[in-house]
């Protein structure tokens, strides 16, 4: 199997097919808000905030797939990605609403993917090669 027919096979289960751990989006089905937003101790970030977190980070390299930047906004910090006050202050629809992002760019991401060639996938972005992009991999 090539690179690229793994990355996808990957991409399938970390989001939506069962493996030897439940993918991501059966993860999230169901949950409230008052779940969504729970911390077992404040040095923990809550299921929302992660998923804030991981929809920006997904965005950021659906941009890098699609030809655009790879560095990230002026004086945006990972702490910032995380959305805190859109979690405390967010009720079912935004909880929802972000839940749906999520699903969009990583749908958006899997149809990039699907029409990588092998040169593609080699192609260096910031010297590291689009493929190691997608599977969070430095060289």
């Amino acid at each position: 199997m090539d690179n690229i027919k793994n990355l996808l096979l990957g991409w399938d289960r970390v989001y939506e097919h069962e493996d030897w751990y439940p993918p991501l989006k059966q993860s999230l089905l169901g949950l409230t808000v008052e779940q969504a937003r729970w911390r077992p101790e404040t040095t923990v970030n809550p299921i929302w905030a992660i998923t804030s977190h991981l929809i920006y980070l997904k965005e950021h390299f659906l941009n890098v797939l699609r030809g655009g930047i790879s560095a990230f906004p002026e004086g945006l910090t990972s702490y910032d990605t995380y959305n805190l006050t859109l979690v405390a202050e967010g009720d079912e629809n935004a909880w929802a609403a972000t839940v749906e992002r999520l699903d969009k760019v990583h749908k958006e991401i899997k149809i990039e993917l699907a029409f990588l060639t092998k040169e593609d996938y080699e192609q260096p972005k910031e010297d590291v090669p689009l493929g190691h992009w997608a599977i969070g991999q430095e060289v």
